[in-house]
């Protein structure tokens, strides 16, 4: 889904936690070379560059696992939410209490159990959200 959406807004930029096998991040590295982004396991670093390219007007789709939420909770809250910035976490997994992330989240919006086609609609509402798929 998000190749398609990646035809269709030219601004989104994929970039990965420790997820480079994924099905998701190998074919947008394939089709997108140069709008992914491989971080490792640098996950501040990646909360922190999201929230450049999201400043610089692309829209950054973060991909990565539970582990990604608690190594770089507070860039994430600090440089991406506080801010009410323009960036996407898919998170791969679940076991995280979504209401109560929710709460220590401000301007952030999450989402669980969303399947392929109901992607898209997190694109069209500005602001940052979480999606656990």
């Amino acid at each position: 889904m998000i190749l398609k959406l990646a035809n269709k807004y030219r601004n989104i930029v994929v970039l990965s936690s420790g997820t480079t096998g994924t099905q998701v991040c190998d074919e947008f590295a394939k089709f997108f070379p140069n709008r992914y982004f491989t971080f490792g396991e640098a996950e501040r670093n990646i909360a922190s560059a999201s929230a450049g390219f999201a400043l610089r007007g692309k829209m950054p789709v973060i991909v990565a696992d539970n582990d990604f939420l608690t190594g770089a909770f507070e860039q994430i809250r600090d440089d991406i939410c506080e801010s009410n910035l323009n960036v996407k976490i898919i998170i791969t997994g679940g076991g995280l209490d979504e209401k109560k992330l929710a709460d220590l989240l401000p301007n952030t919006k999450v989402y669980s159990g969303m399947g392929a086609d109901d992607l898209e609609s997190i694109f069209f509402e500005y602001g940052p959200a979480i999606v656990f798929v």
